[in-house]
């Protein structure tokens, strides 16, 4: 019996992780307000290292076919095509959207450095290379996370095949031997290179993803020993120890460091458990906030800056915190909205249009990261 790709409750987290994002960046926007809501998610740009780690953990997932070696040729095509149907419509309308606000909307551009929104910043976007050291921050922002985790995609069939001729017998000591070495390898270049949190963005952003993929990847491959382990399954103390280390790490940046071990045992736990916790990520709330979690981590950015750029021009006056409660709850719905219809628009129907261009005979779960 094949296995599925889909593990609901992981689709879940990604939602989740998008919505703190967003409440990171609405907070960063006013960090001279003394919110208190906001300072819950101080660290919430961690919730993209969550995005990486789960890759990783969900690639190996929906690739990994045991006994069976893929012809590499016929292989990467086929991952290529899926991954750029998965992302380049919604890469590319974002883009397109924010070229079309430039030209028109007068000064909207003044707010950021001049090489923000270059011609050869829009050319290395266009392409997804933006983030590959060639750069800082350019035009939709959050994109950058994107163009890291394209890079990991051009490498990820080499890592499967390659992880494929693991002897059956060590294969669990290989992976936690892997898994060591890639945690210990990136906290001291965090610590020797006195990276911003665990890397930044730009060439931190390449280390963060590079470990961290790559994490998840080996990660999941202990699921396979304890998916008959029915008290890892039915446990909801170890869900709920996992989700406060993991709270506890965003909420309080001095703990940054316990985000990643936590994340990635919680994903593992998550994707075997079928407890309380589990099935609260099983929700059809939950599931749909997970479905649009690309959408709204692409377009939040924008429409919190339009934001920005209005309350620049005296449209509207945030001067206590009702006003940026109303400004926080407003963002947020304009964001979810725009999610729900860009996931069916341009995700769904920009896929679907790349598969059949292409001729795609592999067309792989929406869900993927």
């Amino acid at each position: 019996m094949n296995k599925p790709q889909i593990i609901p409750a992981l689709t879940s987290i990604r939602g989740l992780a998008a919505l703190f994002v967003l409440f990171y960046h609405v907070a960063g926007s006013f960090s001279n307000f003394e919110f208190g809501f906001f300072k819950l998610f101080h660290s919430g740009h961690l919730s993209v290292d969550l995005f990486f780690v789960l890759s990783g953990f969900i690639m190996h997932h929906v690739y990994f076919t045991p006994n069976r070696i893929p012809r590499f040729t016929t292989f990467f095509k086929s991952f290529m095509i899926s991954r750029m149907a998965r992302l380049y419509p919604l890469h590319i309308v974002t883009l397109l959207f924010l070229l079309f606000i430039i030209i028109v909307v007068p000064g909207y551009s003044d707010r950021y450095a001049s090489e923000s929104f270059s011609p050869i910043s829009f050319l290395l976007n266009l392409f997804l290379i933006q983030n590959w050291g060639f750069i800082g921050p350019s035009w939709n922002l959050v994109s950058w996370s994107i163009s890291a985790e394209w890079f990991m995609y051009l490498l990820f069939p080499f890592i499967l095949v390659c992880s494929q001729y693991f002897p059956i017998n060590k294969i669990k000591w290989i992976y936690l031997f892997f898994t060591l070495l890639i945690l210990s390898t990136h906290y001291l270049l965090i610590y020797f290179l006195d990276l911003n949190g665990y890397g930044g963005i730009s060439l931190g952003g390449m280390i963060r993803v590079s470990f961290e993929f790559s994490l998840g990847f080996c990660v999941y491959g202990f699921r396979c020993f304890l998916v008959r382990n029915e008290t890892l399954r039915q446990s909801n103390t170890i869900s709920a120890l996992l989700l406060i280390l993991i709270f506890t790490s965003i909420t309080w940046s001095s703990f940054y460091y316990l985000f990643l071990p936590s994340v990635a045992l919680f994903i593992l736990n998550l994707s075997l458990a079928d407890n309380v916790i589990s099935r609260q990520f099983e929700r059809k709330t939950m599931m749909w906030l997970g479905e649009i979690s690309y959408s709204l981590y692409m377009w939040h950015y924008i429409v919190i800056q339009i934001g920005n750029y209005l309350l620049s021009r005296k449209f509207f006056i945030i001067e206590e915190n009702i006003d940026l409660v109303i400004f926080f709850i407003t963002v947020t719905a304009i964001s979810l909205i725009l999610a729900h219809y860009s996931h069916m628009y341009v995700e769904k129907k920009g896929q679907r249009f790349i598969l059949n261009v292409f001729k795609s005979k592999k067309r792989e779960a929406l869900i993927v990261q």
